[in-house]
């Protein structure tokens, strides 16, 4: 990562980020890769861990928790109450993406389970990779479960790689899971087997 420091924060999502989500699912993720509808957003902001990173700002101009770091592990997570449609209408200069204060650059969903709860969907947009977002919403999700499970293209090296970093093992191939044919590792973060 560069010397200039990345802002954002991360928030739960919420049902007016449905229509962002969507857009951002089908930027990252093709027909053969199994995107998420609009409605199964709406579902799970409602039903499960859908967390989001948001391009943010300095907390000494507002309330607001940040994310300026050098190391991933210092995440500071909003007040869940905050109302963020107050907020569309703020401008910071310097922002990460194009001055826009609060656009999602990313989001992590996780379906908790009493034994181990699996990381369903990892998604930063194209323009916000490489800034740690996928590494700050996973320890996000690493710091609230015990366990976690993933599956992860065979031929995905960087999000491989990355998982590796944070402690997941690969335990098995799933042959042609995806619908192109492409097989998955199976990978999981558990105290057990570590």
């Amino acid at each position: 990562m560069s010397e200039q420091k990345t802002k954002f924060i991360i928030t739960k999502a919420t049902i007016c980020d449905t229509g962002v989500l969507f857009k951002l699912e089908n930027e990252c993720f093709d027909k053969f890769n199994s995107p998420l509808s609009k409605a199964s957003f709406y579902y799970h902001i409602k039903r499960n861990f859908l967390y989001v990173a948001r391009a943010g700002c300095d907390v000494k101009k507002d309330n607001f928790c940040k994310l300026n770091f050098k190391n991933s592990a210092e995440i500071s997570l909003i007040k869940e109450k905050e109302n963020w449609a107050n907020l569309k209408y703020n401008f910071i200069k310097n922002s990460l993406i194009c001055g826009e204060f609060g656009k999602i650059l990313g989001y992590i969903l996780i379906l908790p389970k009493l034994k181990t709860s699996r990381i369903y969907s990892l998604a930063v947009l194209p323009n916000a990779r490489g800034l740690g977002v996928a590494k700050a919403l996973l320890e996000f999700g690493i710091s609230r479960f015990n366990s976690l499970k993933l599956e992860v293209r065979t031929d995905n090296t960087k999000a491989i790689n990355l998982y590796e970093k944070l402690g997941f093992k690969s335990i098995k191939t799933l042959p042609k899971y995806y619908d192109d044919g492409c097989d998955a590792f199976l990978m999981v973060k558990s105290e057990q087997i570590l």
